[in-house]
């Protein structure tokens, strides 16, 4: 009889962790692939992650802009002691931007727009790098 409850035990046993399993392995799918919204966006997790960057890149004076660069983030090398980095598409309000400078320490002097970010004070031959964050436009 012992022998009998044992081989119901380890039937059992499986059964359920096949079960839990069928039930709980689309879970890890549906997450890891997120879904598509109305407003083309996707959740991914707890996340919300914009389409990404379609269009033209940003134009710069006295800056360079590196290819691949887009009005979120990008990197130019500045050419001048001043310029600007005129966004492709407007955003509908002045976006939150920070500018840095990756070649030294010194901090770029900048204000932002809906349509630019303007370059008061940088170094001419400097590496500078930015991130946007704003409303859809």
């Amino acid at each position: 009889m012992y022998d009998t409850l044992r081989k119901f035990g380890f039937i059992g046993t499986a059964l359920g962790a096949l079960l839990i399993g069928a039930l709980l392995a689309p879970i890890p799918n549906v997450i890891a692939q997120g879904f598509n919204l109305q407003n083309n966006t996707s959740v991914l997790g707890h996340l919300l992650v914009a389409a990404g960057p379609t269009g033209q890149p940003p134009v710069g004076v006295g800056c360079t802009i590196v290819a691949g660069s887009t009005d979120q983030a990008g990197a130019c090398l500045t050419t001048a002691t001043s310029g600007s980095i005129t966004f492709a598409q407007p955003f509908a309000v002045a976006p939150f931007c920070t500018v840095t400078d990756r070649t030294a320490t010194p901090v770029a002097v900048y204000s932002v727009s809906t349509t630019a970010i303007t370059l008061t004070t940088v170094t001419s031959a400097h590496n500078l790098i930015w991130n946007c964050w704003g409303p859809a436009r």
